[in-house]
C-alpha cells in the first residue's frame, strides 16, 4: 500500500505542471509500466517515482521549461481569443440571405427534403398505404373507422371519418374527415383537413385549410424551417476559424440567432417557429 503512493501518473504529473514535452525531455522512460487492473486500456500505464520528479523539480532545468511552457500556453490563449472575436465579428457582419419562394413552391420541397432524410413525411398516425405522386412518397396513416373510398390511394379516415375524393389523404382525427386535398395533415379531434397542399396538423376542434395560419404550428411548419436552414448551412464554415471548443458555443448560438432571425423576415409565418427553435 506505500509503494503505491511513491509512484505518478502522467495524469499526477500534468497536475504539478508538466507537461507532456517536459515529461520526454527531463524524465525520459517510466519508472514502471504496465496494465492498469482497475480498468481496461489499450495504452500502457506510465509511474514515474515520486521521488525522482521531486528532485527534477528543484533543478534550473525544469523552472526553464516550466516558465517556457507558462508563456507558450499565455500565447495560445491569447491566439484563441483573437479567432474567437474575429469569428464573432465576422458573424454578425455576414449578411445571411434567404431565398424566398411562394408558398406552395417552399412546402414541396420542404416535403421533398424530408423525404430524402429518410423520414415519413407524414403528420402522425400508424403507417398505411403508402403512394407516390409527383415524386414524392406519401404514407398515408391508419385509423381504426372506415376504409377512405375514392381513387383507392386514399389513406385510412379515423374513427366516425371518412376519406374521399383525395390523393394521399392523411388520417383525419376522430369526428373529423380528410378530403378535397392534396397532401392534407392530420386533422386534430373534431376538426377537418382540406385545401392546401401538405396542410399541418390542426388542434383540437380546428382545421387545417390551405396550409398553415400566420405564426401556426404544425409539422409542415417545421419542415419548411428545416428545409431553409439546410440550404443556408452553408453559413457553418464561419465556425471554422475557431481554435478548439475557445468560444465555439458562443459562436453557434449567435449564428443560430441570425440565421433563424433572418428565416423569420423572410416568412413571417415562420417566426414563431424560429424562435421557439433560438430560446
Amino acid at each position: 500500500m506505500t509503494e503505491r503512493f511513491t509512484y505518478l501518473t502522467v495524469t499526477g504529473l500534468r497536475q504539478r505542471g508538466w507537461t507532456d514535452a517536459m515529461v520526454r525531455e527531463l524524465l525520459g522512460a517510466p519508472d514502471v509500466q504496465g496494465r492498469d487492473p482497475r480498468r481496461w486500456s489499450v495504452a500502457p500505464v506510465r509511474l514515474y517515482r515520486l521521488a525522482r520528479v521531486e528532485a527534477l523539480e528543484r533543478t534550473p532545468e525544469f523552472a526553464g521549461c516550466a516558465a517556457s511552457a507558462g508563456r507558450s500556453a499565455a500565447a495560445a490563449r491569447a491566439g484563441a481569443e483573437r479567432r474567437r472575436q474575429a469569428v464573432l465579428a465576422a458573424i454578425r457582419a455576414e449578411p445571411i440571405q434567404v431565398p424566398v419562394l411562394p408558398q406552395a413552391e417552399l412546402e414541396r420541397r420542404a416535403v421533398r427534403h424530408r423525404r430524402l432524410l429518410g423520414e415519413p413525411a407524414t403528420g402522425g398516425g400508424g403507417p398505411g398505404p403508402g403512394t407516390v405522386a409527383g415524386g414524392v412518397g406519401r404514407r398515408g396513416g391508419a385509423g381504426t373507422g372506415s376504409p377512405g373510398a375514392g381513387d383507392g390511394r386514399a389513406g385510412d379516415a379515423g374513427t366516425g371519418g371518412a376519406g374521399s375524393d383525395s390523393a394521399r389523404v392523411s388520417d383525419a382525427g376522430p369526428g373529423g374527415a380528410g378530403r378535397g386535398s392534396t397532401r392534407a395533415g392530420d386533422a386534430g379531434p373534431g376538426g377537418a383537413g382540406r385545401g392546401g397542399i401538405g396542410t399541418p396538423d390542426a388542434g383540437p376542434g380546428g382545421a387545417g385549410t390551405g396550409g398553415p395560419g400566420p405564426g401556426g404550428g404544425g409539422a409542415l411548419v417545421r419542415w419548411q424551417v428545416d428545409y431553409l436552414r439546410h440550404v443556408l448551412s452553408r453559413y457553418d464554415t464561419l465556425l471554422d476559424g475557431l481554435f478548439g471548443a475557445t468560444g465555439r458555443a458562443e459562436a453557434e448560438r449567435l449564428l443560430r440567432a441570425r440565421v433563424y432571425g433572418a428565416i423569420a423576415r423572410a416568412y413571417p409565418r415562420l417566426a414563431a417557429e424560429c424562435a421557439r427553435r433560438v430560446r
